[in-house]
């Protein structure tokens, strides 16, 4: 079975969001992101109609559908304030050798 859409949100396009299949409430190796048009696609013979996907993305409300809901779908994600209640963002540069030069971030919930 295929199973295909595409995710927006308040902004527009979502790309980079996950796109799950769960089975018996946890989750499965089989998924993908969205590209940079918000499209996702998967197409696997294991997938069945009532097989649930989630569907997620960092500051946006997470939503289970049923892959028989899933068939060329128009998913919108909407804002989750509480998930971002307090983020920091901490950011390093440094220099390694003289053409050398490395970065780090981290992110804290």
């Amino acid at each position: 079975m295929k199973v295909s859409g595409y995710i927006t949100d308040s902004y527009g396009k979502t790309d980079g969001a996950t796109i799950q299949l769960f089975r018996n409430g946890e989750g499965t190796t089989l998924g993908v992101a969205s590209n940079q048009d918000g499209y996702f696609e998967i197409d696997n013979e294991d997938i069945k109609p009532n097989d649930e996907f989630s569907i997620s993305y960092i500051g946006l409300k997470t939503q289970l559908k049923k892959a028989s809901e899933l068939q060329d779908a128009q998913i919108y994600l909407e804002e989750d304030i509480e998930q971002l209640d307090e983020v920091v963002i901490t950011a390093s540069i440094g220099k390694k050798t003289k053409k050398t030069y490395f970065y780090s971030t981290s992110l804290e919930r």
